[in-house]
């Protein structure tokens, strides 16, 4: 875990900055700056915004992170999350209308852009439904009991509506209107919605936010996904169609084509193209959607035949796996539904993610087991229990009665590009960017 001084070596690294050129720029002494890197002393808030302005960064780019989990594990029990129920309601002309009860799952400080809650839907009544305005984040929803009815609308701002079952699952994309309805005050439904984004995090959002409404929709200007990254990469490298064209021998009508209409290049095409831009293929190819008005629903009988045993070395099965409604447009997320169907537990931790994980205990005791730091330990899962994981964790799940548990696996900000990123630039660096102990230059003097 990054602390003050790391974060504060890593600024000064970039801004090519030592104690006594920054001393100079932000009024605060060079012994008190070696002090934060020597980590005997830490700044106050007003120290914080000095440095952030001698730095040209944000105050909050020099704080560290917090954490709430421990070795490597954030756990909530059922009555533990029982204990976060809030009560919602919604207008509707004069009536106030019980809709929704919420509680918590297991979260982690460290991924504020996911979190999982349990839904108790209250409303009843079809004349009682109220839309929300769509949420920011994209959404994979499990029935957990009873039969609900869903209501969407799409871009073009048509309704549909569809019933939803125990054991359906979906996934709605971020910003569609939905809203859900149980069908009677005796058959209260109840879901367990896990919420997350997996590229456009709070530090994409606020540099969206920063270029505005009209520049921020430039990232999107064409309804072809290949133009938009093609006009993007042309225009970075300042070339236009005639010198693309001869670079890649691809007539320039074509090359106008994939920019101006729908036509989809062909994957020569791309590479010759990449190999002018100097870019990776992969850099040009998008994220092709597979929802259906922005939704995909699974039901029971369709996850069912999805169904996978996972078996150990002496071919007993461990897991029986099925998917939940996952989809190409989040391909760091996994959502799964597990039966747990061994008591033994593994010696290798049979169950590793690089990503985030949230696992939900649905039915019946299952005991998880993990390695962290070189030490196993291990917790009892009761239903409704929760638990968030740490990336890299291995772990494995055993049951005397058959448990069945749901797990989430949702993107670290490290995953996609940025893991890419760090392939490149190799061990070494990546032991300096967790916790940067070596200022950019050795023995450096300034007048």
């Amino acid at each position: 875990m990054q602390t003050f001084r790391d974060i504060f070596q890593y600024h000064l690294n970039t801004g090519k900055h030592t104690c006594e050129t920054l001393a100079g720029k932000c009024g605060i002494s060079v012994a008190r700056l070696d002090a934060f890197l020597a980590s005997t002393a830490s700044p106050g808030v007003e120290e914080l915004t000095l440095l952030a302005d001698a730095l040209a960064i944000n105050p909050a780019d020099l704080m560290p992170d917090e954490t709430n989990t421990e070795k490597g594990i954030r756990y909530m029990s059922a009555r533990e999350s029982k204990a976060t129920i809030r009560e919602i309601y919604r207008k509707k002309g004069n009536r106030e209308i019980h809709y929704y009860s919420y509680r918590d799952t297991a979260f982690s400080k460290s991924t504020p852009h996911a979190k999982g809650v349990i839904l108790d839907i209250r409303c009843t009544a079809e004349d009682d439904v109220v839309q929300n305005n769509g949420h920011f984040q994209d959404a994979l929803t499990l029935v957990l009991k009873g039969r609900i009815k869903g209501y969407w609308v799409d871009g073009s701002g048509r309704s549909f509506s569809r019933v939803l079952e125990t054991g359906h699952s979906y996934f709605a994309r971020g910003y569609v209107p939905h809203t859900y309805r149980s069908f009677s005050d005796q058959d209260i439904g109840q879901i367990l919605s896990f919420t997350f984004t997996q590229h456009i995090s709070g530090e994409v959002q606020k540099d969206l936010s920063r270029l505005g409404n009209d520049r921020a929709k430039e990232n999107i200007s064409s309804t072809n996904p290949y133009s938009n990254l093609l006009s993007c990469h042309m225009n970075n490298s300042m070339l236009k169609i005639p010198e693309l064209a001869e670079a890649t021998g691809i007539e320039r009508t074509r090359i106008a084509a994939f920019i101006e209409l729908n036509v989809i290049p062909a994957f020569y095409e791309l590479d010759a193209i990449a190999n002018a831009l100097n870019i990776s293929t992969g850099e040009l190819i998008p994220v092709i959607s597979d929802s259906d008005n922005g939704l995909i629903h699974l039901t029971q009988a369709e996850s069912l035949k999805k169904l996978r045993r996972l078996r150990d070395a002496q071919r007993n099965v461990r897991y029986e796996v099925r998917d939940l409604a996952n989809t190409k447009e989040a391909s760091n997320f996994r959502a799964h539904h597990i039966t747990v169907s061994s008591d033994v537990i593994s010696d290798n931790y049979d169950i590793f993610s690089t990503e985030h994980t949230l696992i939900f205990a649905l039915k019946n005791q299952a005991r998880l087991t993990w390695l962290f730091d070189g030490q196993s330990h291990s917790i009892e899962l009761q239903e409704y229990d929760s638990v968030y994981i740490e990336p890299f964790i291995r772990f494995t799940l055993t049951s005397s009665n058959r448990g069945e548990v749901v797990r989430f696996q949702y993107p670290s900000l490290s995953a996609g590009d940025a893991r890419k990123e760090m392939f490149i630039k190799g061990t070494p660096a990546i032991e300096r960017l967790v916790s940067e102990q070596r200022p950019w230059a050795d023995r450096q003097t300034s007048k």
